[in-house]
Formats: C-alpha cells, structure tokens, sequence
C-alpha cells in the first residue's frame, strides 16, 4: 500500500494567533516536501491541546490511519517536554507510523532515523 503523507503543525492558542507563525510553519513543511518529492495529501494544524499529543483529536486520528507518513517541521509538535517527546516517538514506534521530523533532520524510514529514534525512546529509563 502506498503510504499517504500529513503535515502536522501543533500550535499554541499564542501561537496559533499569530498567523505569520502558522503561515511560515506551513511553508517550511511545503518547501521541505517539495525538495524531497513528497505530496502531501493535507497540512493539519491543531491549537491549543495540552497535556499528551496522544490525546489530541487529529493527531489521534492521523496516526489510526494505516500507512499514515507525518511530516513534522520538529519534535517540538509532539510535546515540550523530552519525557512527553519520548512517550509519543515509542507509541509511534508499536503502531509503526512513519515520522519525518524536518528540523532535527529524522526519517523513520530510514536506519538511521529508526535507531536515533530507540535512543531517545530509551533515555528516559535510564
């Protein structure tokens, strides 16, 4: 099956109110895609969810959808805290969801991605 590629911007409701923050994210997410040649089926952005990313309602809905790629323009959509970081990338992890994390130059796909991936997962045990 043919994985299909999201955008994801998780925002701040401080954040989110100021559109040239959500414009400049989206168009990072946009050009990164188009230099890599990868169509984006949707950007999503959600606002104002705290607590885990794990309960946001599109998050949620994007990683119950098989073969989902998530095209992050960083980790920090996933949470602000490494711990909350971790939990997430581990979920991502047993439900085998694709992850391309721009700024911090991750692909899941690739060996390298996945085992940068391990390593964060497993430092909060230490």
């Amino acid at each position: 099956m043919t994985p299909t590629f999201h955008g994801y911007i998780w925002l701040t409701a401080e954040e989110a109110a100021r559109k040239d923050r959500a414009a400049a994210t989206r168009s990072t997410l946009e050009a990164y895609c188009d230099a890599n040649g990868i169509q984006l089926a949707e950007v999503h952005v959600e606002t104002g969810h705290f607590g885990s990313a794990l309960e946001r309602p599109v998050l949620q809905r994007l990683i119950d959808e098989p073969d989902t790629v998530l095209v992050l323009p960083s980790l920090n959509s996933l949470g602000r805290r490494f711990h909350d970081v971790a939990t997430v990338l581990s979920e991502f992890a047993h439900r085998e969801v694709r992850l391309i994390s721009i700024a911090e130059g991750v692909d899941t796909s690739k060996p390298e991605g996945m085992q940068l991936i391990r390593v964060l997962v497993r430092i909060p045990q230490v």
